[in-house]
């Protein structure tokens, strides 16, 4: 897992590691309002997790455009021979960022439809 986050790269892996925590507290907020039966309805909660969700798949795919811009970068200064096995692991690699911002979102929109639909319209 480690190996993962260092080469998708520690900065947008660390602010995706971030925003993934913020929507657990989040989820956690809103789970615990809902056991102690506060009937105060947290729809600021519930747009900050979709939010968040976005911000994830954004931060995701910027995460890949820089990467690939310094792969590509790399090889054209001539620091990395260009073969073809090279840009298939180099484009592997930039993918982990990627991945990791689209898990984030589809866990965040996945407890944004589950709060919307079944605690706070219950």
């Amino acid at each position: 897992m480690t190996n993962l986050f260092n080469r998708g790269g520690p900065i947008f892996m660390s602010m995706l590691s971030i925003i993934l925590l913020i929507i657990i507290t989040i989820s956690v907020f809103i789970i615990l309002a809902f056991c102690l039966k506060k009937t105060k309805r947290s729809d600021k909660k519930l747009y900050a997790l979709r939010h968040l969700g976005y911000m994830a798949l954004v931060f995701g795919l910027l995460g890949q455009i820089v990467g690939l811009f310094t792969a590509f970068k790399a090889v054209k200064m001539g620091e990395v021979i260009s073969t073809p096995n090279v840009f298939i692991d180099g484009f592997k690699v930039s993918m982990i960022t990627s991945a990791y911002g689209l898990f984030i979102f589809s866990l965040a929109i996945l407890l944004y439809w589950l709060f919307n639909r079944f605690l706070l319209h219950a």
